[in-house]
């Protein structure tokens, strides 16, 4: 047959539409296009994570069961996700974007899913990690390796320098977060040590961990009664309540279940959640640290180095 009448025959079996629609998936299933969520939605309770190795940003639902993958870097050579942030100005979730030659904040649309830049200033100079979404709208970074703090517009991204800002904070810092009116609350990975600051930045307390073989402080976050909770790693790894004056509450630490945290979250009911990076799932921890368990089932090869999680409001 010449190149005509097999055409033809194909339309007449029905095997030219066959073709279609395969090679149509094929390509639908090879593209790379950082969103693979398209046919979900993200809802209050849904937990966000980041992960350096694998490169992306995944979506569970509030009982950690996989719903998608909303940013993916595979393609981006040397980029990798760390600080999240919800921007309720605009509807998107942040995400800290670090590589050695490029750094940035990238911008989820939680309702179509499109990824923007948010922000490429020039002040996003060196290693990027945590992220803060602040009460007055403005968004914290943290540079962590040039030991400062960021303040950006959190509707145009560009950096603010009014009122002294950036702030050279502590060496090496890592988590940060918002608390009420404008303060905020940020932890350092070398000097293990967590510090809550005023509006204008401006150092109102500050403590040691105390606790025998941790290094780093890797998180810290705020609940809305005003407390603060920090995860310590190193040989004695912990999670840590504390009061807003930072006097310890409770303390949560097991090896075997969290050998390595990273990034933590608060749920409404008080729970922790806690991000392990040698076994790549959530813990979650009760609200009164007595006991803990991984958050829904066997996450294998979906969380890879988790950094940091986010639960939408």
């Amino acid at each position: 047959m010449n190149k005509l009448r097999i055409l033809n025959f194909l339309i007449a079996t029905g095997l030219f539409t066959s073709l279609l629609v395969a090679c149509s998936a094929s390509k639908s299933n090879s593209d790379d296009d950082e969103n693979s969520a398209n046919s979900v939605s993200i809802v209050s309770g849904d937990i966000v994570v980041s992960n350096s190795t694998s490169r992306d940003v995944k979506l569970f639902d509030s009982a950690g069961t996989y719903k998608g993958t909303i940013l993916d870097l595979d393609n981006t050579t040397g980029q990798a996700p760390y600080g999240l942030a919800l921007n309720s100005l605009t509807n998107e979730i942040l995400v800290a974007v670090d590589s050695t030659t490029s750094r940035l904040i990238k911008a989820i649309d939680i309702s179509t899913f499109d990824i923007r830049d948010f922000s490429a200033s020039a002040a996003l100079n060196n290693t990027l990690r945590g992220l803060a979404m602040m009460t007055t709208g403005d968004l914290l970074v943290v540079i962590s390796a040039g030991n400062r703090v960021e303040k950006l517009n959190g509707i145009t991204g560009t950096q603010i320098t009014a009122g002294a800002w950036p702030k050279s904070l502590q060496t090496l810092g890592s988590g940060i977060a918002a608390r009420a009116a404008g303060t905020f609350v940020h932890c350092s990975t070398t000097l293990d040590v967590v510090r809550t600051y005023d509006a204008t930045g401006t150092q109102q307390a500050t403590v040691a961990s105390g606790i025998a073989g941790t290094t780093d402080v890797m998180d810290c976050k705020s609940d809305s009664a005003g407390d603060i909770y920090a995860s310590f790693s190193g040989t004695t790894d912990t999670i840590r309540k504390m009061t807003s004056g930072l006097a310890t509450t409770w303390s949560y630490s097991n090896t075997v279940l969290l050998p390595s945290p990273a990034g933590i979250a608060v749920k409404p009911n008080g729970n922790v959640l806690a991000l392990d990076q040698t076994l790549n799932y959530i813990l979650e921890i009760a609200a009164d640290g007595s006991s803990a368990a991984m958050l829904g089932g066997d996450t294998d090869n979906l969380l890879s180095t988790p950094q940091f999680i986010l639960i939408i409001p």
